[in-house]
């Protein structure tokens, strides 16, 4: 029995590929967790409002200002602000029987 190249070409094919993708994988994921890193750093104020101080979440607000000038409205500052103390004030937890119990209401 002749068992010729063009029996084992598909799976030489099919590791090959296998090879390039798990080759390119790292430089791919680095430049997702870069862009997402971009997001997360302009906008990581809003979801720590329940845990930093004022003063903090108002020198990542500046910064969010700096970096969208054109986009945003310098008021937004205050706005954010005034969304910390009302959360604060609140001070809403995240179980699910206490979500339930705010949906009757």
């Amino acid at each position: 029995m002749n068992v010729g190249l063009e029996n084992f070409a598909p799976k030489i094919y099919k590791d090959e590929n296998k090879r390039k993708i798990v080759k390119k994988f790292p430089d791919e994921l680095d430049k997702r967790i870069n862009a997402y890193s971009v997001v997360v750093e302009n906008f990581v104020f809003l979801t720590r409002l329940h845990v930093e101080s004022t003063i903090d979440v108002e020198e990542s607000v500046n910064k969010f200002i700096s970096v969208y000038i054109d986009d945003v409205d310098d008021s937004i500052k205050y706005e954010i602000v005034h969304l910390k103390q009302f959360w604060d004030q609140l001070k809403p937890t995240f179980v699910r029987s206490d979500v339930l119990k705010s949906q009757d209401i």
